[in-house]
């Protein structure tokens, strides 16, 4: 197996674990402002319109992390079928709890189980 498809692959696992990170913490800090935004309309008793606009666009935004998640899981996911076509299972694409496991059958077809 070549060592620069290795390479390559531990290059693409390097730089996709902090990414995941970076947006798992940006998904818990746009919910402790959220959580912040509205605890303190409540605790300044300044009434739910004062703040409505600030908190409909925080729900949007964390909504939206939401789907920027579900993406990077999908690629993890890509990833780890791309591992398999690659001839690389010995090649660690990290931890994939929930990630269905890619098999490669006899045909050459690749399929991630259900």
């Amino acid at each position: 197996m070549p060592n620069i498809v290795q390479e390559a692959a531990r290059s693409i696992i390097t730089d996709l674990d902090p990414f995941e990170t970076a947006v798992d913490i940006a998904i818990a800090r746009g919910g402790r402002f959220l959580a912040t935004l509205a605890e303190s309309t409540l605790e300044a008793r300044v009434g739910p319109l004062m703040t409505h606009s600030a908190i409909m666009s925080t729900l949007a935004t964390v909504t939206a992390l939401g789907e920027v998640r579900n993406n990077v899981i999908n690629t993890r996911r890509e990833l780890a079928v791309t591992r398999v076509k690659a001839g690389l299972r010995e090649t660690s694409f990290g931890s994939l709890p929930g990630c269905p496991p890619a098999e490669a059958k006899a045909d050459g077809k690749i399929t991630v189980a259900a």
